[in-house]
């Protein structure tokens, strides 16, 4: 009984020589911040110096209910901070994947009431109360109230319970996501996106003339 108590012991010590490494790390963020691995390897450690010492408290003459509660409070912590970090870096991963090619987001041309001013779409908005360029605006359009401007190069980020989120169809750093809310009454078309036409099989092509 001697043994295992003095074995229990020894691994407890060794899991707190583990969490305090952890600790180490959390202290010294700005040491180690340009360590690749860092941001998991803290969590890591504190997770596995306390099960060790969780684990190794069962057998050891140093348990406290206060003493395994806090270890194991300590191990719960580390692995909620553990799997935030792994999410953030996946999501992050995949964030740059579709920054690189929006290809995939469903196109749209979004018809306004109001100028929306946007800088970062690929065209200048189109009047549509302009029959012609240089004409003015037709009287009647304007005083109907309805979409007016119309934002084509444009594509749906993410479609919101009273927004709809639209970002232009080329990433640009300087550019932005542009909410839409729901209460404008702006128009938002959704368009077919074809594929090439040797996708097809001979068949003619649906993105050509006619």
């Amino acid at each position: 009984m001697r043994r295992l108590e003095r074995h229990g012991t020894v691994v407890v010590l060794a899991g707190a020589v583990i969490v305090a490494a952890g600790l180490v790390l959390l202290v010294g963020a700005g040491a180690f911040a340009d360590w690749v691995a860092y941001p998991l390897v803290t969590p890591a450690l504190l997770a596995v110096g306390g099960t060790a010492a969780g684990i190794g408290l069962r057998y050891s003459h140093l348990r406290t209910t206060v003493t395994s509660l806090g270890v194991w409070v300590v191990v719960a912590a580390a692995a909620f901070w553990a799997t935030s970090t792994v999410a953030d870096a996946l999501g992050r991963g995949a964030a740059r994947d579709l920054a690189a090619d929006l290809s995939d987001l469903p196109a749209v041309v979004v018809d306004s009431p109001v100028d929306l001013h946007l800088t970062n779409t690929v065209r200048s908005p189109q009047d549509l109360c302009v029959e012609r360029p240089g004409a003015a605006p037709e009287p009647a359009c304007v005083k109907a109230g309805g979409p007016r401007y119309r934002y084509t190069g444009l594509r749906v980020l993410v479609r919101g319970p009273d927004a709809t989120f639209v970002v232009p169809a080329r990433w640009d750093p300087h550019g932005s996501t542009v909410r839409i809310p729901d209460d404008l009454h702006a128009r938002v078309q959704y368009q077919f996106v074809c594929d090439p036409p040797s996708t097809w099989q001979g068949a003619p092509d649906p993105c050509g003339p006619g």
